[in-house]
This record gives structure tokens, sequence and C-alpha cells, in this order.
């Protein structure tokens, strides 16, 4: 008998209900995704609607691609169904032809296909292109340099205001960014389709001055019930003597005087000095007075000035969208409020899209903002049948994208009471085994409590799936760390246990799933997935994982910008650019592009006096023959960096050096290389948006990297490979799964940012900006917002803990380490869960035989064994592991991309034509090793005309087998033959 689902009326209803408007409330590996394929199919192959007749929406890219590709499949597979109706099956063949027109999208994409097909209607131009976001940035950095270098020139008050109460232009780091002139310039910039709230109250110094002498008055009325010496009625008397101090000033300096009201303690006075109780308590209220009224006038003028400045950063704004305007441009936040405001003020545009798209699927609802429920809602408009909408409360948590989960609420209320209208809730689980769904259940019904006032739901169980093995797939993974360790030794504690439990696990420990076959198989190491609430504490994990020799992959990681290797790159374009900037030249012959050693390079130095790029030197000079090679190549590309483009010049460098051959086999070399081609990326970026010169590239990546802006790294991997563990945010892990998932970082702290409070329902932003400069009302905003966010932290450890399909890693620390509260409310649960769903594991135990290379003395090394012993040792092992990388085999390249890279601008050959050019690019290519080889009187000296170029012999090359011979050789041939690149070629 075969399986049937507890919900399973639920998914018949969500599959096939027609004319009902479905919300779908869908816990964690309920298969909603599938769910919604499903609803799709059935659309199609009933002809209750064409593919082009549904907008499916999604909250990523890669989900977007996910879903057409089961698409696919699933009409693929009614298309060759011999058992299927004609009908149905022709009508999924006329859905194949238009699949990658359908629009299966995310909800920009969706918008930017409305305004393309109605440009004029919805009031942007015809052929307008959208601007990513290093393009916006890029036209906010100049709005802003503009708009600040005209304010500075009139000498603009409120700009000299807040330059004196030490409000930065702009900040370094990204915290300090965001408190300064800049950052809220950027801030309104993204919440543009919200009004500021801002003080439309004046400030009166006056109105202070006059409350104060009326509590002085008070103040002298009331020390006449009190007994001469009363250390209360001597603090009041001095409240008389200040009020009267300020009755001559005005203007700023009585503003200032009034600020420093002095404080009355209000525990002053004895009962038996005054004549009444009731007179004592007046009194005190006044000492209480006394120490909040400067505070409040404090707050008063810091909202003025926060006013002030939203109202000058305007101009910043509309410098920004001139700007958009003379490119032709829309972000991705123009995509949003330009179609919303077209569907709700246009007639014809609302009944064009209506009429386009019958069916309206939005898949993670619970993660939308008002502004994209009232596009969905445009869209579908009140017509039953048209919206069906999926999402789980509990797995909302992004807030710092302006999700607002009270909306997924509501929307479920309003259904349940509308005719035409349903809520269905899936609550059958495919994912995970018995167990971990157990110790899910068992603890968030009592971490996730339903609250309208923090708007967090009601926690709703799911059903483990019949058939699944029992027994413990919980570990609760504990280990040793000293009493009153610090956060950093007890990181490192947790990721040696960690390490020791994934080597484990890469060595087969532990049964699994094959998430592909579903059969039980011995675990690998691409079972495992890590999850960290963020990615920055993550270096202790990297170094445990090394040094057990495991394999692993940050994937989403925002440290692009702090990586040695784009340190590197950049150290190595500044000595390009100018040869006077000796610090980088040094940087760059020591950087892996060139590999000059410090031995090498002192020697040479002191052989050969001052170095600079391009010189000759003796070839008999110690360390010459790896220095003058590389001085020659940085002079070439110097003289070359006038004449091509950064993209180019940066490619030169990295084929001439060989730089990624010979990082792809070292320590995370896999990340590097992938880091090093996003720097080539950057620069074809900068080159988009007007950057065309080295020299302006350069500071661009500069600024970048002292700003201390996160930017991603690239994948270092493809989801599945069997020999890499995966580290990610449990924000990226969203939607992901993995047979083994290991929770990071026990020291983590509740990341709680109320610096931007949205208030949807008066159309309102409250920008919290910096102490001393925010909105009117902010600490009761902001209060109300923090407890949303602790709300929300809740759901995020639901999402890390429902990706686990046979195993749960939670780490448990001893009872006395300083476990951070992200992860405090949970640790618990662990202790009180039963054994056949939790088991303990001590990590020691699995401990394995590495040890890190900070533990080695290398002091007591050398002085044992001497300096040079240990170096040639060294230099023995380095020479060892260049000949192990020299056997990477590499991903193949195309021969077109080769060309088009290194040949000239191509001229696409037509006609007759197109198999010579065709012939003489595969020659060309396998002419191509001459390069490497040394010349001799029989090695072919490339086109006739052509220099040689000698070279040297790279210390960071990583030889393939037949080029061996070639070591040793001092001259090479010329590079790769010029010629067209034929179209038929591509």
């Amino acid at each position: 008998m075969s399986f049937r689902p507890g919900d399973e009326e639920a998914r018949r209803a969500a599959r096939d209900a027609r004319g009902t408007s479905l919300v779908l409330e869908a816990g964690a590996g309920t298969g909603k995704t599938t769910l919604l394929v499903d609803r799709i199919e059935s659309l199609v192959r009933s002809g209750d609607a064409g593919l082009l007749d549904i907008a499916a929406v999604t909250f990523t890219e890669n989900a977007a691609a996910t879903m057409k590709l089961r698409l696919r499949e699933r009409l693929e597979r009614v298309r060759v169904d011999g058992g299927a109706p004609e009908g149905q099956r022709a009508r999924a063949a006329d859905a194949l032809e238009v699949l990658e027109r359908a629009q299966v999208s995310t909800i920009h994409a969706l918008c930017g296909a409305i305004l393309q097909e109605r440009p004029l209607e919805c009031g942007v131009a015809p052929g307008f292109r959208v601007a990513d976001e290093a393009e916006a940035e890029s036209l906010f950095a100049q709005a802003w340099e503009e708009w600040l270098a005209e304010r500075l020139d009139a000498s603009d008050p409120v700009l000299a205001e807040a330059l004196s109460r030490e409000i930065p232009l702009e900040g370094w780091m990204e915290e300090q960014e965001r408190a300064s002139l800049r950052g809220l310039a950027r801030t309104l910039l993204w919440e543009r389709d919200l009004r500021p709230l801002v003080s439309a109250t004046p400030v009166d110094p006056g109105a202070w001055r006059a409350e104060l002498l009326a509590k002085a008055a008070e103040a002298r009325a009331l020390r006449d019930a009190a007994v001469a010496g009363d250390t209360l009625a001597e603090a009041l008397k001095g409240l008389e003597a200040f009020a009267e101090s300020c009755r001559s000033l005005e203007g700023e300096a009585l503003v200032q005087r009034l600020l420093r009201l002095p404080k009355i303690r209000g525990d002053l006075g004895r009962r038996g000095n005054w004549r009444t109780a009731e007179v004592l308590s007046r009194a005190r209220d006044l000492a209480r007075w006394a120490a909040e009224a400067p505070e409040r006038w404090r707050t008063e003028r810091g909202s003025q000035l926060h006013a002030q400045l939203v109202e000058a950063l305007q101009g910043v704004l509309d410098r920004y969208e001139q700007k958009k305007a003379a490119e032709g441009a829309l972000d991705f936040v123009d995509l949003l409020v330009k179609a919303r405001d077209a569907l709700r003020g246009s007639e014809s545009v609302r009944r064009h899209v209506r009429e386009r798209f019958r069916h309206l699927i939005i898949d993670e609802f619970q993660d939308t903002d008002p502004l994209q429920v009232q596009i969905a809602q445009l869209i579908a408009g009140d017509d039953p049948g048209r919206l069906v909408v999926v999402g789980d409360a509990k797995q909302s948590i992004y807030r710092f994208r302006r999700a607002d989960v009270a909306l997924f609420r509501r929307l479920t209320e309003a259904a349940q009471g509308r005719p035409g209208h349903a809520v269905l809730h899936l609550t059958q689980n495919f994912r995970s085994r018995p167990a971990i769904l157990r110790f899910v259940n068992r603890a968030f019904s009592e971490l996730i409590e339903g609250s309208v006032e923090a708007d967090q739901p009601a926690y709703e169980a799911v059903l483990p799936m019949p058939g699944l093995a029992e027994g413990p797939a919980v570990v609760a993974l504990s280990f040793p760390v000293e009493e009153y360790a610090e956060r950093a030794e007890l990181l490192h504690a947790e990721a040696a246990a960690e390490a020791a439990l994934v080597a484990h696990a890469a060595g087969g420990g532990y049964e699994v799933r094959d998430p592909l076959t579903g059969q039980t198989r011995r675990s690998r190491a691409g079972d495992v997935m890590v999850l960290a609430p963020r990615l920055t504490q993550i270096r202790h994990l990297e170094d445990a994982l090394d040094a057990s020799g495991i394999a692993f992959a940050v994937d989403g990681g925002k440290s692009f910008f702090s990586r040695q290797e784009t340190h590197e790159t950049l150290a190595t374009l500044r000595a390009i650019e100018d040869p006077q900037d000796r610090a980088s030249l040094v940087a760059a012959l020591r950087s892996g592009f060139f590999g000059v050693s410090d031995r090498d390079l002192v020697q040479c130095w002191l052989a050969a006096g001052r170095l600079w790029i391009g010189r000759d030197l003796e070839p008999g000079l110690p360390g010459a023959g790896v220095v003058e090679p590389a001085l020659a190549l940085l002079g070439r590309l110097h003289g070359e960096r006038l004449r091509v483009s950064a993209p180019a010049l940066l490619e030169r460098l990295y084929d001439e050096t060989r730089v990624l051959a010979s990082l792809a086999r070292t320590r995370r070399g896999t990340a590097r290389v992938a880091n090093l081609e996003k720097v080539v990326a950057l620069a074809r970026q900068a080159s988009n948006v007007g950057v065309l010169t080295l020299r302006g590239f350069i500071r661009l990546l500069s600024d970048r990297i002292e700003d201390g802006t996160e930017e991603p790294d690239l994948p270092a991997t493809r989801p599945g490979d069997p020999t890499t563990v995966r580290i990610l945010s449990i924000h990226r892990a969203k939607g992901l799964e993995a047979p083994i998932v290991v929770l990071h970082d026990v020291a983590a702290s509740l990341q709680v940012d109320s610096s931007v409070v949205a208030l949807w329902d008066e159309g309102r932003v409250a920008v919290g900006f910096r102490a001393g400069c925010r909105p009117p009302d902010w600490k009761a905003l902001s209060d109300h917002d923090k407890a949303k966010a602790r709300a929300e932290g809740r759901r995020l450890l639901y999402v890390a803990c429902t990706r686990a399909r046979d195993l749960l890693v939670v780490p448990q620390p001893p009872a006395h380490a300083q476990v951070g509260d992200f992860w405090r409310e949970l640790l618990p649960h662990l202790g009180s869960s039963p054994a056949e769903d939790v088991a303990v594991v001590d990590a020691t135990t699995l401990a394995v035989d590495a040890r890190s290379r900070d533990e080695v003395d290398l002091h007591a090394l050398a002085a044992a064994e001497g300096g040079d012993a240990v170096a040639e040792r060294w230099e023995d092992k380095r020479n060892a592991l260049i000949e192990t990388a020299k056997e990477r085999q590499f991903q193949p390249i195309s021969a077109s991309h080769v060309a088009a890279r290194i040949a000239p601008p191509a001229v696409v050959a037509v006609g007759s034509e197109g198999g010579r050019d065709f012939g003489s690019l595969v020659h060309g290519i396998l002419e191509w090793p001459a390069r490497w080889l040394p010349l001799s009187a029989s090695t072919p000296r490339g086109p006739p005309g052509r220099p040689r170029r000698r070279h040297g012999p790279w210390p960071c090359r990583s030889w393939s087998a037949p080029a061996r011979p070639a070591g040793s050789g001092e001259s090479w041939g010329c590079g790769f033959p010029t010629g067209r690149t034929s179209s038929k070629a591509r």
C-alpha cells in the first residue's frame, strides 16, 4: 500500500482547485515547491491556462531557475507519455516551446517585464535598462560627491551644525558608514518609497527657559515648607539660581546653558525636615524633572537636526534620479515603485496585465514586503481563483530586507472568512527523520509562541514521514572548554570538536539517505552542511577543517575585500600603475603572482641596489633569476596600461604569471581562484559605469577595501560536490537541505538591528541614524521593533534546525561556558529530550591526528636545527607541493573562449571563409604550447616578424606533465597567434 500523506486533501485542493484563491501554509520540508510545480502542470494539462498565462513569483533567481527546470522535466514526461490523452501531450509540447518565455521569476523581474511591455503608460523610458547594485552605487557616489561639494562651497548651516556635533560625513567601516551623513543618504535612497518620519515641531529654547523658570518658582514655594539646611531644599535653591542665570541668554548660548542643567538626586531630603509628606513628594518630583529635562531637550534638539538633515539630503536623492534618467536606467526600487504606481494609477495597464496573467502564484510569501503585496493584489484583483500564495510564517527571516511577517497573518485571516478564498495547511514533512522532527516540535512549540505584538505566528507541528529510520538523529556534540574561557577560546574548542565530527562523517562514520537516489549509504564530506548565524566568525572553523585535511567551501561569505588575494592584486596593480611605489612593488614581488621569497628579494637588493619595474639584472646576481622576470613583466604591463582596459590587463597578468594554475591546488585554492576572477568581473563592471582607466579602477578597488564594504566571495564549489563540506549562513541555507547539518558558533549573539523601522500603515519610515539625531518617539518605536527582531531570531533557529535530513548536530559546551543568546534557549532542550531522539557524543572520542600549523614553535625549531636547515626543509616541502600541483586537471575551456581572451577584437567571418578560419584557429591553438617550450633551433618561432620575448622560470607556475622538461629553460616562445574568431567556431 502506497504512502498517503496526512494532508493529502489539502494537497489535492492546492493542485486541482479552480475558482478559489488559496493561501497555503506550508511547514518546513513539506514539498511546497513540488506542489507549486504540480499546480502549474495541472493548469497546463487541463487546458485551464497556457504557460504564458501564468506568472510564478519566486524569492530568488536560483529558485526561479530550479522551478523552470522541474517544469521542463514534468512537461517532457507528459509529452512523451503514451498513456496520456493526446490533448494533454499537445498542450505539454506547446508549453515546452514557450517555457523560456514563461514568467517564472522574481518579483523584480516580473515588474521589469510589466514596465517593458507598457513603458510610456508606466512613465518610464522605452528601452530602459536595469542598473545593478554596482552601477547604482556608482551613481549614488557621484550624486553624493556633487551634493557635498555644493553644500561645502555654500557654507551650508545644516551641514555645519552636523559637523559641529561630530557627525562624520562618511564612514570607513560598515557601522561607521551607517552613522555618517552619506550612510543616512543611502538609507533614505533605498527607503524612498516611504516618507521619512521627522519632527514637525521646531525647537524653541525660549519655551525650555519658561519651563525652567516655572519649575524654579515652584521650588521657591516648596522650600518655604522645609527646615533650613535640608539637602533637598538646598538643591532646589541651586535650581533657582541656575534658572536666574538663564534669563538674559539667547540663541545657542541659552541652549548650551540649559543642556547643562545640574541633576538633583531623587533620594535627597528627610521626612522630618518637611511640613508634610505631600510637600516632600512634590519636591522630589522637581528633582526628577531636573534629572530628566536636559535629556528631553537634547532629544528634541536632535530630532530637529534629524529633520533638517533629511530635508537637506533630499538633494542627493534628486541628483541620483537625474543621473539615472541621463543613463536611461532604473534601479531595483524603481522597478517595484513604478510598476506599483502604474498598476494603481492606469486602468489600461492594470487591464493589460490582468489579461496577460490570469494566474498569479507566489512562493515564500512570508518574506514579502507591503509594496510587493500591493503589486500582487493589483495584478490578481478580487476575482477568486487568480491568486495562490505559499509560505510559512515560522520561516520568515528577512526583516533586514523589509519583509513583514504580519502580512501573511493578515492575508490568512482575510481569506478564512471570505467567499472564494481558502486557507490550506501542509504539515507532512518529507525531509527529516522522525527523531529530528520530534526534537524540533518539542523545542519550538515552546520557543515560538503566537504574539500579535511581536508579529510571531503560532507554532504548527510538522509530521514525520513513516518508514524512515528510527533512532537518535540529533547529536549533542559535547566538548571541553576551560572555565571563564574567552569568546575566541570557546570558538576554537567548538571548531575543533566540529572538525572531528566532520572528519568522522567524511570517513563514512554515519549512514545517510542519498539525496538523489534515496538509498542508504555511508556518509561523505559532501553530505555535511555547516550553518552559522553569520559568516564573520568562522575563521576558527576554517583553520580546524584545514588542519584535519577536509576540503570545504564558504558559500556566501562576505569577506571578499579582506581576502589576501584581493589585497595582493591591488598591490600588483599599483606597482604596474606607479613605478615609484616601492612598497607596492615589494608586495607584488612577494605575492602569489610571482612568489619571490624574502631571501631572494633581500639578496637581490643587496647585490643590485634599488629595484624598479623593467630593470635588467645581471644573470649571475643572487636572486636575479626570479626577480628579473617579474620586473620585466611588470614593466611590459606598465607600458600597456594606457592601451588596454583594466580587465584585459588583469587577464594578461593572470595568464603571464599562471597564477590561477598555481593557486588552484593551494590551501582553499579554488576559492582564491574564484575571487581573482571576481576582481576581473569587478573591473568589467567598473568599465560599464565609466571607470575606464587602470588608475580609476585602482582607486575604486582601494576605496571598497578601505570602506570595509561587505562583498560576497564567489562560490568555490557546486552543490552536490561529494568531497567538499559547505559552510553557509542560516539565511543563505533557506530552502536548502543536507543529509548532515552542523550548527556552528555557540558564542553568537542575536543581532538586533533596529536602525530603520518601517511604519507601513502610515506609509512612513523612521531612520534612527545615530544617538542624539533621531526622529520623534524613537525609543518606543525601537523597543517595539527589537521585540520583533527577537521573535525573528527564534524563527531563524527553526530554519537552521529543519535543514537536516538524517543528522542534526548541535554543539553542547559545558554549563560554565559563555553561550551567546542566539543559541541559549535551544540548548536546554538537548538535555530534556529522550535518548531515543538525542545522542550525546563526546568530541574527544572523535579526535583526529592533526595539528594546526599555529602550534609549531618555529623559533625553537630554528634554534635546534639552525635557520638554514629550517629554510631548506621548508623549500623542499614547497617544491614537493608544487610538484603535486602540476597534476591538477583543469576544467575544459572552449577554443573560442581562449581566443577571445587573448586575440585582438574579433572580426566575424562570413561566407566560405568560415571553414578556413576555423582551421586556422585549431592550428593556432595546437601551436600555443610553443609559448611554454624552450627555444632551440628546432622550436617554431611564431609568425614571421613577431619579436621573441624573454621570460624567466616563474616560481609560482604549475607545470603540466608534458611541459616539465621546459622548467629549466630561460627563453620562451611568443604568445598566442592573432587571428579572426569565426562565428562558426563559437
